[in-house]
């Protein structure tokens, strides 16, 4: 053979090995990651979905709450998932294989149409325009090898701006959320904080005895006062920012049975106070 085809040869049949070897070997960790990520990925989800039919089947008792577990567990999987998504760990690998695939292929290809091209060849009556013929097969398996390696690596920039892009974006995301939920959160705060009041005002000609009024929230919280007959306000402090229901109830006589005189609604949503005018 030519010296100078054969170094020509020899090179290409080396850069096909070169990255054939660099695609085998850097997929190995990609590969693995990419498996262990999956399957505990599985396992954890698997074990998230249980823990609520432990709790609820009792089978697990006590002050545990296996339940919470579920949340911690499904948020694992959540972070391993996001990590081989992020980390490319999955696509890289596929991209490995796909590449040595090709490169293997190229150069099968590249021996078989070399032996064709030089089967009973002459090397010592080597023609010039034999030997072009026989370069550019060379160079066009080197440069089939150098463009597998090139989209390959064009890929790998592609996924990666639009993976960089997608996690900037969901940081945002999810900074705008949390502090949206810390700006509410002081808002509510502030507005349970608040001094609430119902201020009744109670017109007693009948003189009748024994009042009571009688607040209560939607949750079952009772707040009682129980006017004398003289007074003329009675207030309820410390209130929540919820709709409660007045039951009025009054008796002449300490030994009667009390009756209702009349039930209100007062909602103290997006107020602080709420006056109630009592006719008896």
């Amino acid at each position: 053979m030519n010296p100078q085809i054969k170094d020509l040869y020899d090179f290409a049949l080396d850069n096909a090995k070169r990255s054939i070897d660099w695609y085998t070997k850097n997929s190995k960790p990609k590969r693995r990651f990419s498996k262990i990520s999956r399957w505990y990925s599985i396992i954890i989800l698997g074990l998230a979905s249980v823990a609520p039919i432990l709790k609820a089947t009792g089978i697990i008792k006590g002050a545990f709450d296996i339940s919470s577990w579920g949340y911690l567990l499904l948020a694992i999987a959540g972070i391993l998932m996001l990590l081989d998504r992020f980390g490319g760990f999955s696509t890289s690998w596929m991209r490995y294989i796909t590449a040595q695939l090709e490169i293997d292929k190229a150069q099968e290809a590249f021996r078989f149409k070399w032996a064709q091209n030089t089967f009973g060849l002459n090397w010592d009556t080597l023609t010039p325009a034999k030997a072009v013929e026989l370069l550019g097969h060379i160079e066009a398996f080197n440069s089939s090898v150098n463009m597998i390696i090139e989209n390959e690596t064009n890929a790998w920039i592609t996924e990666f701006k639009s993976n960089l892009t997608e996690l900037q974006s969901m940081i945002k995301t999810r900074t705008a959320e949390y502090m949206k939920t810390i700006e509410e959160k002081k808002t509510a705060e502030a507005e349970i904080k608040k001094q609430r009041y119902v201020i009744a005002q109670i017109d007693n000609k009948s003189n009748l005895g024994f009042i009571e009024l009688k607040l209560t929230s939607p949750d079952g919280e009772e707040y009682v006062m129980h006017p004398g007959r003289m007074q003329k306000t009675e207030i309820f402090k410390d209130l929540k920012p919820v709709r409660y229901i007045m039951d009025i109830t009054a008796k002449k006589d300490p030994k009667a049975a009390a009756e209702v005189i009349d039930k209100k609604m007062i909602d103290l949503t997006g107020k602080d106070q709420e006056e109630v005018r009592l006719k008896f």
